[in-house]
């Protein structure tokens, strides 16, 4: 499959599980650059590169980060600080968080986050996350059928677009 590369960024998922591969598939159909993903479990994460041209298993978190311009967090809410502890996070790294539960302003990496996906029925939590100054997308995040992670894929490609913009406004200011 051929990567137009449309956001300019190489797109890399801590976490290989339903919303990783959800999110990861339906960027790359889109033509995103998707180019590592790692897991605990290493099969999910070769699972999740195997249906994506130019993507690879990395065999570490760190690795996604060495590798990637923009991160989606999608580990389990109980491993969030675990693994955002674990790791060297660089200053021109987008990271978006993909927690279903835990509210962004309660984890300790939240500073480092730029855009925050959240589901639907969720939307309440939006304004809180936007104080933390994180771009936030809402949208239903069930992804039964392609034309679902289509759908779920190009919001997610607007915030990355969004938080691009916004980080190369802060870089030239």
């Amino acid at each position: 499959m051929p990567q137009q590369d449309r956001i300019g960024l190489r797109v890399g998922f801590i976490g290989a599980g339903r919303v990783a591969k959800g999110l990861a598939w339906g960027l790359a159909q889109g033509g995103e650059r998707v180019v590592a993903a790692a897991s605990r479990n290493p099969a999910s994460a070769a699972q999740l590169a195997a249906r994506i041209a130019g993507c690879r298993a990395a065999a570490t978190a760190q690795d996604v980060i060495d590798s990637s311009d923009l991160v989606f967090v999608t580990v389990p809410d109980d491993a969030i600080a675990a693994v955002a502890d674990s790791l060297k996070w660089r200053k021109d790294l987008a990271v978006v968080h993909c927690s279903g539960a835990t509210e962004v302003a309660a984890l300790e990496y939240y500073r480092l986050i730029d855009g925050c996906v959240i589901d639907s029925v969720d939307e309440a939590a939006a304004e809180g996350i936007r104080a933390c100054g994180i771009d936030v997308a809402v949208a239903p995040t069930i992804m039964r059928s392609d034309d679902d992670r289509a759908a779920l894929a190009q919001v997610v490609l607007d915030l990355a677009r969004a938080v691009r913009a916004r980080k190369e406004a802060e870089r030239s200011s």
